[in-house]
């Protein structure tokens, strides 16, 4: 036996070790995840390294690269999810159900990352062979059906994920029954589509039925909680609803510190949407800090040309706007625009957003033909996305009358 063959023995044993201990990556195991996570990572990389392909290689693999997408590292992992992509093709081939499953977690990463073409043909690909070899009630044809949902809603096409999502209810509810843990979250998926087509009213009930069946069900300290209290803000503040909003994000953001940390991008994003009920207040040095922060978060891990980098952008802008500052706020909504764009497309709903505040202050500065032209072209974005009757499109509507009332 040569050098080679006697570390890749050694490795393999070592995998069989490992893998015996590592627990399932739900959340309450994760305190012996992070205990165990960076051997693990260790040990994987000398399973690709030595093409290991045994069981205990593609348990191990799944379960590391589980952790480190909890903790919010998207671009260290994919090739554990395509090692074990490739272990299953091998050993079941492609019509397996599970294949599928390592296509969706790949398509999530690319989904992080911005990478939105490679994410929905993947998508694409783990329905259509789900579709082909299970029966169409299981509910691994509903958990593909909310992957492209949800993708769906992220690029602005409502109407899509409405569809879709109604789908994957009826699926979820004959497979498992109305009182799953699963139902719940699909249809908090639905509300939250409810509520960015303006259906608020709707989306508040469905909110308040969830999260009452979730504080049945889990501790006060679980990650869905933090999810849905943080969901059930947002949609309080789009109604202005600020003192509400409030208190439920300032509960999931505590939920979400302590079990993520202060440096996690979950933990961004719900500081993000604290930031913005101070700058819907008022308290705009209190939302400058917290943005701030979101940005140096969101910078660290995706990167400075990211859609989440855009969103802390456009957040800061529209808080020196407010305040007037109107110079500081130009080249950080120019920036966040084109980041959209070149990210999202020009029909996107979040480009038609920035282009909308840049209008906004371009009026504030007294330039109406520049202004006018964005009002214009955000408009006709929205009009495609949204029902005409959405609260978005009515301000934006006011928003073009006051700009042409202004150049006459």
């Amino acid at each position: 036996m040569d050098r080679e063959e006697k570390w890749r023995e050694r490795t393999e044993k070592v995998v069989n070790r490992v893998a015996s201990v590592f627990p399932k990556v739900e959340f309450e195991n994760w305190e012996l995840c992070e205990e165990l996570i960076l051997s693990a990572t260790v040990v994987c990389e000398q399973v690709i390294n030595f093409g290991i392909e045994t069981d205990n290689a593609l348990f191990l693999l799944n379960q590391t690269a589980s952790y480190i997408i909890e903790k919010g590292q998207y671009y260290k992992i994919e090739p554990f999810f395509q090692k074990c992509l490739a272990i299953v093709e091998k050993s079941f081939g492609k019509k397996n159900p599970v294949f599928p499953i390592f296509l969706d977690k790949i398509a999530d990463i690319y989904d992080a990352q911005g990478r939105y073409n490679d994410a929905v043909r993947l998508y694409k690909k783990s329905l259509a062979i789900r579709e082909k070899i299970l029966d169409k009630y299981d509910p691994d044809i509903a958990t593909s059906l909310n992957n492209l949902a949800v993708f769906y809603q992220g690029q602005g096409r409502y109407d899509k994920a409405e569809s879709l999502y109604q789908r994957v209810l009826k699926i979820a509810k004959k497979s498992l029954g109305n009182n799953h843990p699963d139902v719940d979250f699909y249809v908090i998926n639905l509300a939250h589509c409810y509520q960015k087509q303006g259906e608020y009213n709707t989306a508040e009930l469905l909110y308040k039925r969830s999260l009452e069946r979730y504080e049945k069900n889990f501790s006060n300290s679980h990650p869905s909680i933090a999810s849905l209290l943080n969901k059930f803000s947002s949609l309080y503040q789009d109604q202005g609803r600020y003192i509400e909003a409030k208190i439920l994000s300032q509960r999931s953001l505590a939920i979400i510190e302590k079990i993520l940390g202060n440096e996690h991008p979950v933990f961004s994003e719900y500081l993000s949407n604290l930031a913005r009920i101070y700058d819907n207040q008022g308290e705009y040095q209190e939302a400058v800090i917290l943005v701030q922060r979101c940005l140096t978060i969101d910078e660290k891990t995706f990167g400075k040309n990211h859609p989440a980098v855009a969103t802390d952008l456009n957040n800061l802008a529209g808080i020196y706007d407010a305040q007037g500052r109107y110079t500081e706020a130009e080249p950080l909504y120019l920036r966040s625009l084109t980041i959209r764009e070149d990210f999202l497309g020009k029909n996107h709903p979040d480009v038609a957003y920035s282009l909308n505040n840049l209008a906004m202050l371009y009026l504030n500065q007294g330039k109406y033909k520049q202004a006018e032209s964005l009002a214009i072209r955000s408009l006709e974005i929205l009009e495609k996305k949204l029902d005409k009757q959405h609260p978005i499109i009515k301000q934006g509507r006011k928003n073009l009358e006051l700009l042409q009332e202004k150049l006459k």
